[in-house]
């Protein structure tokens, strides 16, 4: 993806936007996955996890979720 100056955000007007039936939007939003996934990535333990309710289970993604945003943040 290349990289472009503006002098002012008037000049950013409508370089963003990709139509929805732009065959470049789809690669687009891969690529900024691909570098999402690159930048910060995202750790899931492996497996199947059973739960005995809805709570339990949200408590511990909850728990992957604050491990993922603590290993992301430096220092």
């Amino acid at each position: 993806m290349p990289i472009r100056r503006f002098r002012s955000a008037a000049e950013m007007e409508g370089t963003v936007w990709l139509d929805r039936d732009d065959p470049r939007l789809w690669p687009t939003i891969a690529s900024v996955w691909d570098l999402s996934a690159r930048l910060c990535p995202m750790h899931f333990p492996p497996g199947l996890r059973k739960h005995r309710s809805i709570e339990e289970a949200n408590q511990l993604n909850q728990e992957w979720e604050a491990t993922n945003v603590l290993r992301s943040q430096p220092g």
